[in-house]
């Protein structure tokens, strides 16, 4: 016969005890932080029952049995008050430090944003001190436990970076199909920084847009450099290049090479892969490429006359003095000129719209000085530098697709192609300035020189903008469905668009204005057609945050000004240990 084993010692955990709340006005204790807490002198017993608790009010506090019915009561309210002040003066401390922290994280993320010096957060504690003094001194120290200095924000700033990592890495598990714009360039310190931006989509056409990462180039920046960098930042966040659509670069032999350029490469890296590289699409950013067919227009007989005679009335103080002061005493709308920076797109069209506004004024300050200057009574280039600039404005900006942005394109080509005509025959009316200043000296002559410039332009563009003619097809279908002829559209694509532009409810909502709104009502089926239109990405030309700051909070600063991801600042804080400021 077999001798029964050992039994098992019963856990207190296992008896499931709960407090009772009748224990509250008979024995003086409540729950409290997880505790059975005695409200008269502050202590816990171990376990909730109800023996162990009347035997500690029995033996503990046996002169409290003299308080029944309502005064009982009373007492009873009366300690569970002193028991929450009492918490409340060690807790309290902690929550104003803690919702301290979540004001320095908020402050540091505009800091990010406007691209401010990390400096600036002592000034902004100070202002907030001096307005807390002012507005509520009961209240003026909670004020001094935020942390602004110039580390605590450059801390923060990268907490808020590694926040909206994590959001990017998630949602680039979910998205269906990705471009990624890439532009090199050198900042301050001689250092090559890479910039990778992704632009996303879900099935759902929810468009992600966010900074993938930047990247220095110690050594040299050739193709396969770029290709090593571009391939390990795809890697930290799990990107499949399967689903990579499109590549938008800056244009630059490392980039666009035939035999090892980035572009070039990154095919050979997909086929080995097994990965369908054919398709891969690749274009130049818009904007660049904008703002280097206007250089092919230089005016450089106009420039150097008109920034020569800005220099010498700014660069030198009397002359600057006397000019605004002259134009302060006849009251001139403008008080000043600009200066021209070549590196600036819109500079040469603003700066010379603005002398040209003032010549009259400087024609007569310069007469004063004894400076004659006879090629003031040219006006060559302002009108047409004011219409590229306003297609410039018009490219800039986020959550525009391909094809609006090659629409602003086609339509100033039309645009020049008519200022060509107009201007050959002596039509003035799209060149106001010009034709102001022709009858003000009696130009009537037509200045075929100024036609030979749009002509340069004209072929200019469309050599630059040629890569686009071969996909307008695709540009035309994606932004209305509904015009396209069918007998014109890829095979594959045929049945799918006869679909939609017999479907009434799909052509109600495409004329309700919001495109990507349309698409995401489009059958699942017709899902991939659809995005096969719009995998083409904005192209994005980002002008680099230049400044002496280590990579790393850089990259930081950058990914918390451009990003749409909000921080969650109360995760971040709830993971740390609240300091208040000293």
């Amino acid at each position: 016969m077999d001798k029964p084993g050992p039994s098992k010692k019963r856990k207190v955990k296992d008896e499931n005890r709960q407090f009772q709340e009748i224990w509250t006005e008979k024995y003086f204790f409540v729950w409290s932080h997880n505790k059975v807490v005695c409200l008269i002198c502050k202590n816990s017993v171990a376990i909730a029952k109800e023996y162990n608790v009347k035997r500690h009010y029995e033996t503990q506090h046996p002169s409290f049995t003299k308080f029944t019915g309502e005064l009982r009561k009373q007492k009873m309210l009366s300690l569970k008050r002193e028991l929450i002040g009492q918490q409340a003066m060690f807790t309290k401390p902690i929550q104003d430090s803690e919702t301290a922290t979540e004001v320095s994280y908020e402050i540091s993320q505009m800091i990010a944003k406007r691209s401010r010096p990390f400096n600036d957060g002592d000034f902004v504690k100070e202002c907030i001190e001096i307005a807390a003094k002012k507005m509520c001194p009961e209240a003026a120290k909670k004020f001094e436990k935020i942390q602004l200095n110039r580390m605590t924000i450059q801390r923060r700033i990268m907490s808020l970076s590694g926040n909206i990592s994590e959001q990017l890495s998630e949602k680039t598990k979910i998205i269906e199909f990705f471009s990624l714009a890439l532009d090199e360039s050198t900042d301050i310190s001689s250092t090559a920084q890479l910039l990778i931006f992704i632009r996303g989509v879900t099935q759902d056409f929810e468009v992600l847009e966010e900074l993938l990462g930047m990247c220095s180039l110690k050594g040299q920046t050739k193709g396969v450099d770029i290709l090593n960098v571009l391939l390990d930042e795809c890697s930290k966040t799990d990107l499949d290049l399967s689903k990579l659509a499109g590549v938008a670069t800056d244009g630059a032999p490392s980039m666009i090479g035939v035999n090892s350029g980035l572009v070039t490469l990154l095919k050979n890296h997909l086929q080995e892969k097994n990965t369908k590289a054919e398709d891969l699409m690749q274009f130049y950013c818009i904007i660049h490429q904008e703002a280097l067919c206007a250089k092919k227009i230089d005016f450089q007989n106009v420039m150097k006359v008109v920034v020569s005679t800005i220099n010498f009335i700014k660069s030198r103080g009397l002359n600057h003095r006397q000019f605004k002061q002259f134009l302060d005493d006849i009251e001139s709308e403008y008080g000043d000129l600009l200066y021209y920076t070549e590196v600036r797109w819109l500079s040469r069209g603003l700066t010379l719209e603005r002398f040209l506004n003032l010549i009259e004024e400087i024609g007569i300050f310069l007469a004063e000085k004894q400076r004659d200057v006879p090629e003031l009574k040219n006006p060559d280039g302002v009108d047409i530098t004011n219409h590229l600039n306003v297609l410039n404005t018009r490219l800039q900006g986020k959550n525009q697709l391909i094809s609006q942005l090659y629409a602003h394109v086609s339509s100033f080509q039309c645009k020049l192609t008519l200022f060509r005509s107009q201007l050959n025959s002596g039509n003035y009316n799209h060149f106001p300035n010009y034709k102001k200043m022709a009858e003000k000296f009696n130009k009537t002559v037509i200045n075929f020189s100024y036609v030979k410039k749009l002509d340069i332009l004209i072929q200019s563009f469309q050599d630059r903008f040629s890569e686009f003619k071969k996909v307008k097809p695709l540009l035309d279908i994606f932004s209305n469905p509904f015009t396209i002829s069918v007998e014109n559209a890829p095979e594959s694509m045929q049945l799918e668009i006869i679909d939609i532009q017999n479907d009434e409810d799909l052509r109600n909502k495409f004329n309700e204005g919001d495109l990507l709104n349309f698409y995401r009502c489009i059958d699942k089926i017709m899902y991939r057609v659809a995005h096969k239109r719009s995998e083409m990405c904005q192209l994005i030309w980002f002008y680099l945050y230049i400044n002496r700051l280590a990579n790393e909070s850089l990259e930081a600063v950058l990914r918390v000004a451009t990003s749409k991801f909000e921080p969650n600042i109360k995760k971040i804080v709830s993971t740390m240990q609240c300091h208040a400021s000293n």
